[in-house]
């Protein structure tokens, strides 16, 4: 194109510009604006025609955001501070044209915020106050359980953290006190099954350790004295049964002896000498029922024939 033919396309697109601009076109005017100076970036006239457009559409956009500001006034009076949210996220994007925009987005959001944390404050204290009910009806596991979903409020999470120790301990208070007859027996493994059971609320309580090993060193002091007087009673009675030569039912008695104590001198030797009293006395039965066997032979043979 010649010089002349260019001054005339640049005044011809001009004129199309301004007359988008009077149409209130601005889009359609700026993007032609841009065209244009993308391949001519020094054109002032361009360059200002630009400038004036994106002028007017600034003050059209702040225009409508006081308007869209001044609809939204009420809830926030109203505070319904989530819808307010909601409707200014359309807003957003324009916050460049406007910054009391950006300010009263802020604004609406600390107060939304706040006005979430009461309400989360409200709800934490009517379920504390509901779990103490709870507690009063000794319903320990469900008291824990809704105490539990109160910490992801992240509200008084010290206070929180307390109560649910206290509540498990007495918990495990409450199910001590249930089973005073039994921790008052002897039956030290059923004793020591219960407390494990219970150890499950709280792995940590103090109470509950000192108890346990309390009663572990009873039921290991019990079983010793347990295996005493059983090996003295089956050692007594194993000596009987030699003297009664009841040789197998001493056998069974000294196995058992065994079993408690495998390293029993005393129960092997008696244990042996009945086996070997035993199998002598078989021997002597069978000799014995053979003898008589003969014996029986002999008188069919004196049988006197008439």
């Amino acid at each position: 194109m010649s010089t002349s033919q260019v001054k005339e396309y640049l005044k011809e697109m001009r004129d199309k510009v301004k007359s988008l601009i009077k149409q209130e076109k601005w889009q359609d005017a700026h993007k032609l604006c841009i065209q244009i100076l993308n391949n001519d970036p020094d054109n002032i006239a361009f360059i200002r025609l630009k400038n004036r457009i994106e002028k007017k559409v600034q003050k059209i956009n702040v225009k409508a955001i006081k308007n869209d500001m001044a609809l939204l006034k009420p809830l926030y009076r109203e505070k319904k501070y989530e819808e307010l949210l909601e409707n200014l996220k359309e807003l957003e994007p324009y916050i460049q044209f406007y910054p009391p925009l950006k300010k009263f987005i802020i604004k609406v959001q600390q107060k939304y915020s706040e006005n979430v944390h009461n309400k989360q404050k409200h709800y934490y204290e009517d379920q504390v106050k509901h779990i103490k009910e709870l507690i009063e009806k000794k319903q320990f596991q469900k008291a824990i359980r809704d105490a539990q979903k109160l910490r992801i409020l992240k509200v008084k999470e010290d206070e929180l953290k307390k109560l649910i120790d206290d509540l498990r301990t007495k918990w495990i208070d409450h199910e001590l006190a249930k089973n005073k007859e039994l921790l008052s027996s002897d039956k030290y493994e059923d004793i020591l099954l219960k407390l494990h059971k219970i150890a499950k609320i709280d792995h940590s309580n103090a109470k509950l350790k000192r108890l346990i090993e309390q009663f572990k060193k009873k039921n290991a002091k019990h079983n010793i004295e347990s295996r005493k007087e059983f090996l003295h009673e089956g050692f007594a009675k194993l000596k009987q049964l030699m003297k009664k030569k009841k040789y197998v039912t001493a056998q069974k008695v000294a196995r058992e002896i065994i079993d408690i104590k495998p390293k029993s001198r005393k129960a092997h030797h008696y244990l042996k000498k009945a086996q070997r009293k035993s199998s002598k006395s078989s021997e002597k039965m069978i000799y014995k029922q053979m003898a008589d066997s003969r014996k029986k032979l002999k008188s069919a043979d004196k049988v006197v024939k008439i």
